[in-house]
């Protein structure tokens, strides 16, 4: 890729399915993925990259992936198909009226969920990969954004709620 910017996470001792501590985890995050170009060269690139990495598990951020800004269905189509497991997003995501259904089905394609609970879609997905299961938590920050709710109370809430359903 021209500009790699992505970060390749290695989770040490978590918990298998069944309480068993496992080895590790490989999250590869990628982001920001900007336009239908972005999503070719995701397209070219990814496959490589997982495996370079041993990812476990791709995140790619996609709020950019539209051409102009946003997320559209066919934007997140690509993506998907380049190899993301789930998609964040941002600030842009409801600009494109075309991507709500999308984000309501939750098919992995996550707003901030700081937002408010009334925007379209969720901010959390379950990414069930047989061995492990990983909790994708999308959270937005407040500098120069337009209001959303504290994001370190809705990580605690959110995290909270996470516990209480999985103990």
């Amino acid at each position: 890729m021209a500009a790699e910017a992505f970060l390749c996470y290695t989770v040490e001792k978590f918990m298998h399915r069944g309480g068993k501590t496992g080895n590790s985890m490989k999250i590869l995050f990628l982001g920001d993925v900007i336009g239908e170009a972005g999503c070719r060269v995701l397209q070219k690139a990814l496959p490589d990259l997982k495996r370079k990495y041993k990812a476990d598990v791709c995140i790619v951020n996609g709020e950019n992936s539209a051409e102009g800004n946003g997320i559209t269905p066919d934007s997140a189509d690509m993506l998907f198909s380049a190899g993301a497991d789930v998609i964040t997003t941002g600030n842009h995501v409801l600009r494109r009226r075309e991507v709500y259904d999308l984000l309501d089905r939750q098919t992995g394609v996550i707003r901030p969920a700081n937002y408010h609970h009334s925007a379209p879609g969720v901010g959390v997905y379950m990414v069930d990969l047989l061995r492990w299961q990983l909790c994708v938590i999308n959270i937005q920050g407040q500098t120069y954004m337009e209001p959303c709710d504290n994001p370190f109370d809705k990580m605690d809430a959110t995290k909270s709620f996470i516990s209480y359903l999985n103990p």
